[in-house]
């Protein structure tokens, strides 16, 4: 019965300890756990557009409002333009 008694007490204790635990794990989680990126974490303003060398460049400024620093990889990065059926692919001479 004693050690009935030992196995329950110590049962209890570890089941104790982690619900004491998992307050500070999940505020853990919830500050280092990657944020989806959207309007209210990144902004992106248009700043201008010129001319060089028969392309176009247009320049953006990217605001990062998380808490997380941002990496624009070449390899993730596209970019997407639009362009008449009737016309030819960009860069196409």
């Amino acid at each position: 019965m004693e050690i009935r008694r030992t196995w329950l007490i110590g049962l209890f204790l570890g089941l104790a300890v982690l619900l004491l635990l998992a307050g500070p794990a999940s505020l853990l989680w919830t500050e280092f756990r990657p944020q989806p990126w959207d309007w209210r974490t990144l902004r992106v303003h248009f700043e201008s557009a010129r001319y060089e060398t028969a392309a176009f460049i247009f320049t953006y400024r990217i605001e990062n409002r998380a808490h997380h620093s941002l990496r624009l990889l070449p390899e993730v990065t596209q970019i997407r333009a639009r362009q008449a059926f009737d016309q030819p692919p960009r860069g196409y001479r």
